[in-house]
């Protein structure tokens, strides 16, 4: 008998395959589960195919304000990027939006928009104001109205104040154009909430709203309201039989397809006029040419 000179166990080459393989099984079954378990929206896939609606375009996250060339962004004033940043690619996404805004009306001018989410900090404000900027941006004179009556923050977002607005004119007697402010975004003006009520579901009931909301559209060519989650208040459920249009915003991956589908039932259940989902705070790669 001859001596062995390697030990006949264990096999490590064949322990080392062995491993790797199991490894790799592991690997892509806990991504497929994952990916299986993800119900969040990200992409016009999730909105049109599993949900039925249009998908109007994603607004990508804003990159630091020192990330691409352009004139310097104020601090605080980081949701204006559009804005300062006119050539990016937040810009050109938020264009691609109003674009597609526009084809859902063929014919017919585009003259009042909600814009709304389901619950809070889906990027509905910062949004908002996108969109506001890039319609101003066309030569249409265009005003925001925040009528979020509980947690504004459209004044915040261009550095003013609210001590007068919405609410101050619905207390009044005087002319809408008392209670609006310009904005730097030339062409884009202001209707900040105002004081805070103690009844804000009940002031959108009022005649003197719709009065506003007349007054409004004899002044400007696009009036966009800001308005509260749906699914937290009925706030904007009262205003979509208002306007011409309304816009849901979903954040990507982070608002689930069941919550933004009780969402769309709850303004069907209205006969809200949808025009489609935007999605925001999407990934740089997100939405591809």
């Amino acid at each position: 008998a001859t001596v062995p000179r390697s030990p006949i166990s264990p096999n490590v080459k064949l322990n080392l395959l062995v491993g790797l393989l199991i490894a790799l099984m592991c690997g892509f079954g806990a991504a497929f589960l994952a990916d299986a378990m993800d119900n969040t929206v990200k992409d016009r896939a999730d909105v049109e195919g599993r949900l039925g609606v249009p998908y109007l375009g994603f607004i990508p996250t804003f990159p630091h304000q020192n990330a691409e060339d352009g004139a310097p962004i104020p601090p605080g004033l980081e949701d204006l990027y559009v804005h300062f940043r006119p050539t990016s690619r937040v810009a050109e996404a938020a264009r691609s939006v109003r674009t597609n805004l526009l084809f859902m009306r063929p014919g017919k001018p585009l003259r009042s928009l909600l814009i709304t989410s389901g619950g809070p900090r889906e990027g509905k404000s910062s949004t908002t104001t996108t969109i506001g900027i890039t319609i101003a941006s066309s030569a249409n004179r265009t005003v925001l109205v925040d009528t979020d009556m509980r947690k504004p923050r459209l004044h915040k977002i261009f550095g003013m104040t609210s001590d007068i607005g919405l609410t101050s004119y619905l207390l009044t007697r005087d002319p809408i154009s008392n209670f609006t402010r310009p904005t730097d975004v030339p062409g884009l003006d202001l209707l900040a909430c105002g004081p805070l009520p103690p009844n804000p579901s009940e002031l959108l009931h009022t005649d003197r709203f719709r009065e506003m909301v007349r007054e409004l559209l004899a002044i400007y060519d696009t009036v966009i309201f800001d308005s509260p989650p749906v699914d937290v208040v009925s706030d904007g459920l009262v205003l979509a039989s208002l306007v011409d249009g309304v816009v849901l915003v979903a954040q990507a991956n982070r608002t689930r397809i069941d919550e933004l589908d009780h969402t769309l039932s709850l303004l069907r259940g209205v006969n809200a006029p949808l025009m489609g989902v935007v999605t925001s705070r999407a990934a740089k790669h997100g939405g591809g040419y």
